[in-house]
């Protein structure tokens, strides 16, 4: 089956695409209005939206992943379900070093957004993923990277390959997260 046949048996047409993007339409600029609205209304209230906007860090993936509800629509399909695959997995640097084999590709273990993708001193080209749930996964020594800046993505996702080995790293809010409840 193609991806166009997919499309067509599971609702996704243009018409279904046209629907959902109107949809997407009413609803941002309802939230706009809605945010323009209190911030005339009083000074203390311009205060706090300025503070949280520009002085705190604000979890897009979060935000993506309620609308992406709201609005059910899907631009990305998995690849497949199986999660990374590695034989086996030591400490490295702040993180973790998975041996995989090489050419794996290498599937997202949460859904959220890209938020950068370049080279790390000692993790080579590396792709930083903020999840869903607030932590942000550095996916360390990839080839062959097939995904764009602040692209947001689904769980299982394909995002490059590996060479003979992956570093993951686990980040919430600045801190260093424990690698063995995530793999």
């Amino acid at each position: 089956m193609t991806l166009e046949e997919y499309r067509k048996n599971n609702g996704q047409g243009s018409k279904f695409k046209f629907k959902n993007f109107v949809l997407k339409l009413m609803l941002s600029l309802f939230i706009l209005l809605s945010v323009l609205s209190i911030y005339k209304l009083s000074p203390s209230t311009k205060e706090l939206i300025k503070k949280e906007l520009f002085e705190t860090n604000f979890n897009f993936s979060v935000f993506n992943n309620l609308f992406s509800k709201l609005t059910s629509f899907r631009d990305t399909i998995s690849v497949n379900d199986d999660g990374i695959k590695y034989k086996n997995y030591v400490p490295y640097l702040d993180g973790v070093k998975v041996d995989v084999s090489p050419g794996e590709g290498i599937n997202l273990i949460d859904s959220g957004i890209v938020v950068y993708i370049g080279e790390k001193e000692g993790y080579g080209n590396t792709i930083i993923v903020q999840q869903s749930n607030g932590v942000d996964v550095w996916y360390g020594n990839l080839d062959n990277i097939s995904v764009n800046l602040y692209d947001y993505l689904n769980k299982n996702t394909l995002i490059g390959s590996s060479k003979d080995s992956l570093y993951l790293v686990f980040q919430k809010n600045g801190e260093y997260l424990n690698y063995k409840d995530y793999i």
